[in-house]
């Protein structure tokens, strides 16, 4: 079975190794700041694009600088 996902997170803050996410404007959950773009900062708006295939989970985290515009 395969499935395909688009979300969007906004980093609300970033510090000892941890960033809170706002996901798709309902939840924040916590995840390990190595996961995030190089450079993200507090604010930014990631495109994410969310793959499960057989066995396999793939997460795309991109920068996307025209959501902050539209945020």
């Amino acid at each position: 079975m395969n499935k395909h996902s688009k979300h969007t997170w906004i980093v609300d803050a970033i510090e000892d190794g941890s960033a809170s996410i706002e996901v798709d404007g309902r939840t924040v959950t916590p995840i390990p700041q190595w996961m995030l773009p190089e450079g993200v900062r507090e604010g930014a708006v990631l495109s994410v694009t969310h793959d499960r295939n057989e066995g396999k989970e793939t997460l795309l985290i991109e920068n996307d600088p025209a959501g902050k515009r539209k945020a």
